[in-house]
């Protein structure tokens, strides 16, 4: 995936044009995106070592109207999952998220040739999410975050009505809180904050959008 989209981003910045992403203000456009990530990670102890395993995965249809010929506008709702998985010689845990996004976002496209357009992309995502495992007082992790997002990736044009795109992160900013919710105890924590820049090859996004 990393090699297919560097590959795509070299090509079409190659390229020059002016028949690209000219739509009418009106446009409608459905669409949506999917990705999946899995991640390693090792943790050496004094006695042994403990592997982690995340996996990562998300869709999200969305749908948007082109405000000026090159500017669309438009609402994103997405699931995403996460499980980590930690294994060791004494013990094997599993633990999963799942969480729902709403995310109104700005694209703002640049015309590059006739077959392809780059396009930068800004979002504000509102999520919920729990974790998916129980403890003995019948309690349950829940998490909210707030997630601001740019965004470059690509389209290209499969037909008149049809694109095809790839996108990944730039910047994202994160804030989160999480709170126990159970029989004996209510708690939630202060809110936790990161930021990150630079492309973000884990959130790779394969996205298809239809033009109405």
């Amino acid at each position: 995936m990393k090699k297919m989209l560097v590959a795509v981003l070299v090509a079409v910045l190659g390229f020059a044009g002016s028949a690209y992403a000219q739509f009418s203000a009106g446009t409608t456009t459905l669409g949506g995106n999917f990705s999946f990530s899995k991640s390693l990670a090792e943790y050496p102890g004094y006695y042994d070592t403990e592997e982690v395993i995340l996996k990562r995965m998300s869709i999200g249809p969305r749908i948007g109207t082109f405000v000026s010929p090159d500017f669309e506008a438009g609402l994103q709702v997405s699931y995403v999952k996460n499980v980590i998985e930690s294994k060791s010689s004494s013990r094997i845990s599993t633990s999963s998220e799942d969480m729902f996004m709403l995310a109104p976002y700005g694209r703002q496209y640049f015309t590059l040739n006739e077959w392809a357009g780059f396009y930068i992309q800004g979002s504000a995502a509102f999520g919920w999410g729990r974790v998916g495992v129980k403890d003995l007082s019948r309690s349950m992790t829940r998490t909210r975050v707030f997630v601001a997002t740019l965004a470059p990736g690509v389209t290209i044009r499969a037909g008149k009505h049809l694109g095809i795109d790839f996108q990944a992160n730039l910047l994202e900013y994160i804030s989160s809180t999480a709170g126990l919710k159970g029989d004996y105890q209510k708690t939630r924590s202060n809110p936790t904050g990161s930021i990150s820049f630079g492309p973000d090859f884990t959130k790779v996004a394969l996205g298809i959008s239809f033009y109405l």
